[in-house]
């Protein structure tokens, strides 16, 4: 038995994950849209986390 906390990519495996980012992202900036440009800076740093590679 494995020891240590679960991570997405533990449970849902790469492919999921990245699916899954993608699908979160854009619940997030739809909810978000009615900020206006206020949104950006939130937006930037959404895009900033899922695109990053490390």
């Amino acid at each position: 038995m494995k020891k240590g906390k679960a991570t997405l990519i533990g449970l849902l495996g790469y492919k999921n994950t990245v699916k899954y980012g993608d699908r979160l992202k854009l619940e997030i900036l739809n909810k978000i849209k009615k900020f206006g440009n206020k949104n950006k800076d939130l937006s930037d740093t959404i895009n900033y986390i899922l695109i990053r590679t490390k």
